[in-house]
């Protein structure tokens, strides 16, 4: 089942693993539990005793963060193993990847 690493502020949030038939699940890292920035990613995918949520709750939520453009969904889906969610805007996301080079190319533009 192909798996996405959630990050958050820097923060891995979780793992969104989509399996056969388009059931999504999404597991809260312990690490994110115990940080104090800890919040729910949707009142719909509350934590649980084992930190796993399952069902179509969990593949609405990814599938409306994800842009409607098959070929960026192929992109992500291909090599793309993490994804950096932004809390003020919950509609924008970037890969990791891209996120790390927004940040070093806008540090380097400031120096």
């Amino acid at each position: 089942m192909p798996a996405l690493a959630v990050w958050m502020n820097g923060q891995r949030v979780g793992t969104w693993t989509r399996g056969r038939g388009d059931v999504s699940e999404f597991e809260y890292a312990q690490s994110w539990i115990q940080s104090e920035h800890f919040r729910v990613i949707s009142l719909s995918i509350p934590v649980t005793a084992d930190r796993k949520v399952r069902g179509p709750e969990v593949t609405y939520y990814f599938d409306n963060l994800l842009p409607r453009n098959p070929t960026v969904r192929k992109r992500i889906s291909a090599g793309q193993q993490e994804l950096e969610c932004a809390p003020d805007q919950p509609s924008r996301f970037s890969t990791r990847a891209e996120a790390t080079r927004a940040s070093n190319s806008g540090s380097a533009a400031s120096k």
